[in-house]
């Protein structure tokens, strides 16, 4: 009672000295990986979030695991809480504006709020708002109907539904308006998002045996694309407006066209830097709103900048050129500074790793393709090849195992399903080495990866055996375990069989309990 109440003093005693442009965070947040500071991603000016950016300013250093710590801010949003490491998956995300106090702590292993805007800010943090989430209630009603308007009358009151539960916890104070509207704005377009996408996909509903015609399913989406033709200043914080600016844009260009209008063309030069993802970034130039432009292009080479690593075919001078464009043609936008500090980020790796592969070639610790155990200290004690010639994966572990058990993790650096389950490593390595069970973590990263792969093991504490295949190895070996991680075998050395393991290490007793039943099978 009397640390809840110093607690509270000490929060008055903070907001007294606070603006009104800070978002204050206060946290109480046991460790899951022996971290010891806290970083936090926020909207970007007026605009919503990039998950991935951290500022290096947006920082709390952890003491006994609390932390209290102020943002500044300039609107309401989303703000993505990451613990050490880092690695792009947040602890937690949730909704603030300026003024507002964020109190967050971690019980038994979950994420939980109090005060203002709780009951929302735990279903955005339990990623409730996700498309992923509300998908099946769209297609259930693909499923049922063949008549557009039925479709897009049933779409509405759905939505209609989740508008009045929001409107309660309005009225009984439980969330503040803008956090409600904010909420419902987002449910808006992620539903919108999902019934574009089943009306667009003709061979997608062809195979789920959809009774809607083709006919119908474009009326579908010119309703749809009529709706997000109006300007929409409120959205531009929205997680999930890139698409209908794209919409809008596609809408303009087709009108231009039509009429014979000459538009000037600026960032149709930079479509080839975006694909596959967008196939035309120079759609955007038929866009009357510069925000809608500055927003769009900041976001998109925002999320460039930040797969630069995994994506080879776009030079480093290829991104200065379009950020030296982009800071001309938006000179004040607050993307400035997050794209040049990510610009500044990727030169210094780029010396930090001609260093590093001068190194790898001389006096490697590791090799693609060989079996490495690392020691406490993540040393390595041993490190020799896996998988000989004209040897199969199989009969590899054989050799290596002959007399022993082995648990196998399929895990990348770029899977954070699979790195979130690292959390429950301790447990699952006492059940591992009372049973004497090998533990071996086979990554499936490319070999360009290596670096990235080796920091990874050391980050999450990851104790046993370490495989890292060559691409050639990977594609004939190794892919054919499975297209989809986290994936999980056990090799019994007696029958000399891998047998795949059901379920996920948070699970425990029950993937312990396939582990034992995998290992008594003959």
């Amino acid at each position: 009672m009397k640390a809840k109440l110093i607690l509270f003093l000490f929060t008055i005693l903070n907001l007294s000295y606070s603006q009104t442009s800070e978002v204050t965070i206060i946290g109480n947040l046991p460790q899951l990986h022996g971290g010891d500071y806290v970083s936090f991603s926020k909207p970007i000016g007026k605009y919503s979030t990039s998950p991935f950016y951290v500022n290096s300013k947006d920082t709390a250093k952890l003491k006994d695991n609390k932390f209290i710590k102020n943002l500044e801010v300039s609107t309401s949003g989303i703000i993505y809480l990451y613990e050490k490491p880092f690695n792009s998956i947040s602890s937690a995300r949730f909704f603030a504006e300026p003024g507002d106090t964020i109190f967050i702590e971690r019980k038994n292993g979950k994420i939980h709020f109090e005060g203002k805007n709780a009951i929302i800010n735990k279903m955005f943090s339990e990623v409730k708002f996700a498309p992923v989430n509300l998908y099946d209630e769209v297609y259930d009603i693909y499923k049922i109907n063949d008549n557009s308007k039925k479709i897009i009358t049933q779409i509405n009151s759905r939505k209609i539904e989740f508008s009045k539960y929001f409107d309660q916890l309005t009225l009984k104070n439980q969330v503040s308006k803008s956090c409600s509207n904010y909420a419902k704005m987002l449910m808006e377009q992620i539903i919108d998002n999902a019934v574009l996408n089943i009306a667009k996909n003709e061979k997608f509903r062809e195979r789920e045996k959809m009774p809607i015609s083709k006919k119908e399913a474009s009326k579908v989406v010119d309703y749809y694309n009529e709706k997000y033709l109006y300007y929409n200043k409120e959205s531009l914080k929205s997680l999930f407006y890139l698409k209908f600016i794209f919409i809008y844009a596609e809408f303009f260009e087709k009108k231009s066209l039509e009429s014979g209008k000459n538009t000037t063309r600026y960032w149709n030069q930079f479509d080839e830097m975006f694909q596959p993802r967008i196939d035309n970034l120079g759609v955007l130039d038929y866009l009357e709103f510069d925000d809608y432009k500055e927003k769009a292009i900041g976001q998109l080479f925002l999320d460039l900048i930040e797969s630069y690593d995994n994506e080879k075919t776009k030079s480093y001078q290829d991104l200065v050129t379009l950020y030296k464009a982009y800071a001309e043609k938006f000179p004040d936008s607050p993307y400035i500074i997050p794209l040049s500090e990510t610009i500044m980020d990727i030169a210094s790796n780029i010396v930090n790793n001609n260093s590093l592969n001068t190194l790898s070639n001389s006096d490697s610790n590791t090799k693609i393709g060989y079996l490495t155990k690392f020691n406490e200290t993540f040393k390595v004690i041993d490190n020799k090849p896996l998988i000989e010639t004209d040897q199969s994966f199989i009969d590899a572990l054989s050799k290596k195992f002959p007399n022993q058990n082995v648990f196998i993790d399929l895990w990348a650096t770029w899977c954070s399903p699979c790195i979130k389950q690292f959390s429950h490593n301790n447990d699952l390595h006492a059940f591992l080495e009372k049973e004497k069970i090998e533990m071996l973590f086979l990554s499936v990263d490319k070999e360009d990866n290596k670096s990235k792969w080796e920091k990874y093991v050391k980050d999450y504490n990851l104790k046993g055996f370490h495989y890292l295949p060559s691409n050639d190895d990977n594609e004939k070996h190794i892919s054919q375990l499975g297209n989809f991680i986290p994936l999980y075998y056990v090799f019994n050395t007696k029958t000399k069989k891998l047998v795949k393991i059901e379920g996920l290490p948070e699970q425990k007793e029950l993937f312990y309990s396939e582990i034992s039943e995998a290992l008594q099978s003959n």
